[in-house]
């Protein structure tokens, strides 16, 4: 692999014994980047987020982590259409509510959590 233009120029002259315009092969390799709007752009692209959210039929509530946490509920809700979003973290603390409920785990990420348990998650974190 090429680290930057300059090597990839060198190389095809090298290949062929005289200069010649590689613009258009350059057009075709060089890395398609997303536009960054501002710093806070990247943070929210790099984050994790938490969510929480509940199978309305078993009563069952899901504590997980993605960036895009709108998009994780339409993806289980296409399997189960009972899944509703109850609460959204800009941060990552899946593993530290994983360990806090661990004893109330039923299936990986999965926990049978009672009423005043999800509303002290939602208070206090």
């Amino acid at each position: 692999t090429y680290s930057n233009e300059k090597e990839i120029r060198r190389s095809c002259n090298k290949l062929i014994k005289k200069p010649i315009s590689i613009e258009p092969i350059l057009k075709q390799i060089k890395p398609k980047t997303k536009q960054i709007k501002s710093k806070k752009h990247i943070l929210e692209i790099n984050k994790n987020k938490t969510y929480l959210m509940k199978d309305n039929h078993n009563k069952l509530y899901k504590i997980g982590y993605s960036k895009t946490p709108k998009f994780r509920e339409r993806t289980l809700q296409s399997e189960k259409p009972s899944i509703k979003m109850v609460k959204v973290w800009d941060y990552d603390i899946e593993k530290k509510l994983h360990d806090l409920y661990d004893e109330f785990r039923v299936r990986g990420e999965w926990f049978r959590l009672s009423k005043i348990q999800i509303q002290y998650i939602c208070k206090h974190f």
